[in-house]
């Protein structure tokens, strides 16, 4: 049980401390630093970054004074997100390791893994291996290249169509 008396996450707010202030920071801050369409690294940014929060506040509240973020995902919208709550892409203490065929794309091959440290203690933050659907893999694999879809192409030819009226 934590001796620590402010809780470092509640529903949809993470708190943390820099240079001794406590910080509470919501999702709804983290989706408005996204431009377009990266609402999905928001999201998992930010639930990533509450699960390393209720790890490395088990005596006292986390704090982004010290904090050096390794991540196995290179989208975007993750690394601002999580920089969004720890400062630490900001800081330069943000690495990405990219796996092996990821190519800091978005595909099948990348890592939803995040190792985050305070300096003292590590927390090894991972997504369940079927959080994220088959099909979505099987859809950005396809991205880079020319294959739009798994199946033979059900378009008529043109030449082929007879009009009736």
């Amino acid at each position: 049980m934590s001796s620590n008396p402010i809780k470092a996450v509640e529903g949809v707010m993470i708190r943390i401390k820099e240079q001794g202030k406590v910080i509470d920071l919501d999702y709804d801050g983290a989706i408005c630093q996204q431009p377009g369409s990266l609402w999905w690294g928001t999201a998992v940014g930010f639930r990533a970054m509450q699960a390393a929060a209720q790890a490395l506040s088990q005596d006292d509240l986390w704090s982004r004074d010290n904090l050096y973020i390794v991540s196995g995902h290179p989208g975007p919208g993750v690394k601002d997100t999580i920089d969004y709550v720890t400062g630490a892409a900001s800081r330069e203490r943000y690495n990405v390791v990219v796996a092996e065929g990821c190519g800091m794309q978005c595909n099948s091959k990348m890592k939803y893994e995040w190792w985050v440290s305070d300096g003292e203690r590590t927390a090894n933050i991972n997504l369940r291996p079927d959080f994220v659907p088959r099909e979505f893999y099987e859809l950005t694999d396809r991205l880079e290249t020319n294959e739009t879809t798994d199946r033979k192409s059900t378009r008529p030819n043109s030449s082929h169509i007879t009009n009736s009226y």
